[in-house]
């Protein structure tokens, strides 16, 4: 699974794990990213996110280890995933 989702967990990785130290909002760090990312990379990010969001059950511990956050419940992960996907598709 790390392979299919392999841009998606890239971008948790690189851009997640400060916003909390920089004091950046997950809407703000999307926004951020957006004005940096591809045209190409983008959509493939906004892809892999949304072919996630189809899995009955999301890989909480894959998500949490990149995007370095603690969700307690699927729901709580998938509500995150969705506000994500849908600033990405904006």
């Amino acid at each position: 699974m790390d392979d299919y989702y392999k841009e998606l967990m890239d971008f948790f990785a690189a851009w997640f794990p400060d916003a909390d130290l920089e004091g950046l909002s997950d809407e703000q760090v999307v926004e951020e990213y957006i004005k940096t990312a591809t045209p190409a990379m983008r959509y493939k990010v906004t892809a892999q996110c949304r072919a996630l969001l189809e899995q009955p059950t999301l890989p909480l511990r894959l998500i949490a280890k990149n995007a370095w956050r603690l969700f307690e419940t699927q729901e709580e992960c998938r509500q995150w995933v969705e506000g994500i996907e849908r600033k990405l598709s904006m």
